[in-house]
């Protein structure tokens, strides 16, 4: 029998499939859709898991599938919609690729989660932490003290105790482009 789609139908107390109402498949979470049998209440939805119909009506950042972390559109979408004084600082996950040969994927994409939290933990000031690609994650600093947050999130992030992890800082020169800074900071912790 083909897998029904969470919102395409809903069940008759005959058995037969029947089309779900719109209104339903608008607002409804797909966490919250069951079989109900007769009787049973309608499901009521809950705040914090709307879901958006479409991209263009979401304004809530794109998110890395294995770190929680926004994206590498959504770190050069802010970098460039940024007017002020900012400061990034870029991370690289140093073995990463060691453990993903030796012990799998898994094991690699737990490392990684682990150091993205490590680096959210450190940056709670950044504008936006994200996932640069690889093993290689962002965060961005603005306003007059940018420069001085980015440089301590890399002497944390980068210090004795978060073993095989380096970190470098470096502050955006006026108007320049984010692929610019970005190479520079990459640059800078190849350095380092």
């Amino acid at each position: 029998m083909p897998r029904e789609p969470a919102f395409a139908a809903e069940r008759s107390q005959d058995g037969e499939a029947k089309a779900a109402s719109s209104e339903r498949r608008a607002w409804m979470p797909e966490a919250s859709v069951r079989r109900r049998g007769v009787g049973t209440p309608e499901p009521k939805p809950q705040a914090h898991l709307y879901l958006a119909v479409s991209q263009d009506d979401c304004s809530m950042p794109e998110l890395d599938h294995v770190t929680g972390l926004a994206t590498r559109g959504e770190l050069h979408r802010v970098l460039e919609a940024e007017q002020g004084a900012v400061a990034v600082v870029i991370c690289d996950v140093v073995g990463l690729k060691a453990v993903n040969e030796r012990d799998g994927f898994l094991a690699g994409d737990a490392v990684l989660r682990q150091a993205a939290e490590r680096l959210r933990q450190v940056t709670a000031e950044a504008a936006l932490v994200a996932r640069l690609g690889g093993d290689e994650l962002v965060a961005i600093f603005v306003g007059l003290q940018a420069l001085a947050g980015a440089e301590a999130a890399a002497a944390v992030v980068a210090g004795p105790g978060t073993p095989g992890m380096r970190a470098a800082a470096v502050a955006a020169i006026a108007a320049e482009p984010a692929c610019s800074l970005i190479e520079r900071a990459y640059a800078a912790m190849r350095r380092s």
